[in-house]
Formats: structure tokens, C-alpha cells, sequence
């Protein structure tokens, strides 16, 4: 996605009637046994984990709406118990073959629930490491040449979010909106010094710096059966895919 280190990718479908608590759910989207399976008929909430082509893959199911969610396998890249020093940005190694994984997978759940979708959305946390605070927002100045001219020396925090809508192609009846949110964070490591009385030294670095960058694309709601699901998935995720290559 245009340069940049991808965290983490979502698919969120926002239905009428909520899916069964089926504990054989995994198995017909994935095709094979899930790892995990937390069902929680009280809270109404199932949660199904495992790996998929490399990545972990969660499904969320709750009243309303069904999240599906890429994240990197961090026990197969790193096999660490703990975090490193200086802590590792966690990403996707191959984020266009865990998107498709996802896209695919999604684009089946979607087929088979079609009656019951009335709005879509596609999610992305992005990154890039940058060697300080201005660095990164020389960078995002990039996309967003505000964002270059509102930072100084004296600048901590500065957050923008935007929503820049567009008529579908799919279905010019709809509206698709594309909310992304431009920053720039600290990743600190702390170190304790400990002892039989406790902890003696508290000592707080500045170890990595990184550009980041929020998308949340979705569908208007609709108050009925949402059309085209599957197209309009596709349509979100090129969106996406524009947006983080700088075409805003």
C-alpha cells in the first residue's frame, strides 16, 4: 500500500439480524479448524482466531455486525516471549497476499449473507518509521501539505482527521465515505532497575518515531438489503489502496 508498513487490516459487515452463534462458523469460511473459539451466548459475542495464509485471522460476531481482522502472526515473526529493545514496529510481512486472504474470505461471507448486509466497511492501520517528531510530519505534509506547515519545533501532538466522500461506482446511489486519520507517534521503552525493596530506577527512551496512517472507508447505511456487497467490498479496498499511495 503505497510504501507503507501495514499493521493491521478489517472488514466489517453491519447487518439486520445477527449471525448464528455457530461454533462451525470458522470451518465454512476458512475451510479447516479454528484455534480459538470463545462463543458467549449471554453477551451475545463469538470470537473465532487462527492462522490463514501466514496471517492471524479473527472473526467477531455481535448483535449487528461481524468483523473480520488481519494481523500479523507475532509468535512466527518474532518467537520472542517478550517485547524487544528497542520494541519492534509489529506489520504485516506480505500485506498485498494478506489482503487478498482477507478480501477473499470476506467476499465469501458476504455472498452468503447478502439478504442480511446494509452497510460495509473496509479498515488499515498504517505505518512508516521516521528518525524524529518532524520527519514524520514532513512526511504526511505529503499527502496532506497542511499538515507540513501547522508543525513547529515546539509541536507535541498535532492529529487530523478528514472525511473526503465519494459516489459510488458501483451503485452511484450510494455514498462512500473515507475517513483517515494523519499523525505522528513516540514508541518509548521504559527500564526498571528492581531490588529486594522494589523498584529503584524508572528510566523512559524515545526509541522509535513513526508516520501513521488510520483508514476507515465504509458505505452509507442502508435501510434495507445492501446490493452488490461483494463489488462494493472491491470498491472500498481500491479506495484504501488509493488513498495510502497518495492519490487523496
Amino acid at each position: 500500500m503505497g510504501g507503507w508498513q501495514v499493521e493491521s487490516l478489517r472488514t466489517t459487515f453491519f447487518c439486520s439480524a445477527q449471525e448464528e452463534n455457530d461454533p462451525r462458523l470458522w470451518e465454512r469460511l476458512v475451510g479447516g479448524p479454528a484455534e480459538v473459539i470463545d462463543i458467549r451466548p449471554q453477551q451475545g459475542v463469538s470470537t473465532f482466531t487462527g492462522r490463514v495464509d501466514g496471517i492471524q485471522l479473527q472473526v467477531i460476531v455481535a448483535v449487528g455486525r461481524v468483523d473480520l481482522n488481519a494481523q500479523p502472526a507475532l509468535s512466527v515473526q518474532l518467537g520472542l516471549p517478550v517485547q524487544p529493545d528497542p520494541p519492534v514496529a509489529f506489520h504485516l510481512p506480505d500485506p498485498e497476499a494478506a489482503l487478498a486472504s482477507l478480501t477473499r474470505i470476506a467476499t465469501a461471507w458476504a455472498d452468503s449473507t447478502a439478504s442480511i448486509i446494509t452497510r460495509l466497511a473496509f479498515g488499515a492501520e498504517l505505518t512508516v518509521p521516521v528518525d524524529n517528531l518532524e520527519e514524520g510530519y514532513r512526511g504526511l505534509g505529503r499527502y496532506l501539505p497542511p499538515l507540513a506547515a501547522l508543525y513547529d519545533s515546539e509541536t507535541t501532538e498535532l492529529l487530523c482527521q478528514i472525511n473526503r466522500p465519494r459516489q459510488s461506482e458501483v451503485n452511484p446511489d450510494l455514498r462512500i465515505n473515507r475517513v483517515t486519520s494523519w499523525s505522528v507517534q513516540q514508541l518509548s521503552s521504559l527500564e526498571l532497575t528492581l531490588a529486594p525493596a522494589g523498584v529503584q530506577q524508572i528510566a523512559t527512551t524515545v526509541t522509535q518515531h513513526t508516520q501513521r496512517l488510520t483508514l476507515d472507508i465504509s458505505t452509507d447505511a442502508q435501510l434495507g438489503p445492501l446490493e452488490d456487497a461483494s463489488a462494493l467490498l472491491g470498491e472500498l479496498v481500491a479506495h484504501a489502496s488509493s488513498i495510502a499511495s497518495g492519490d487523496y
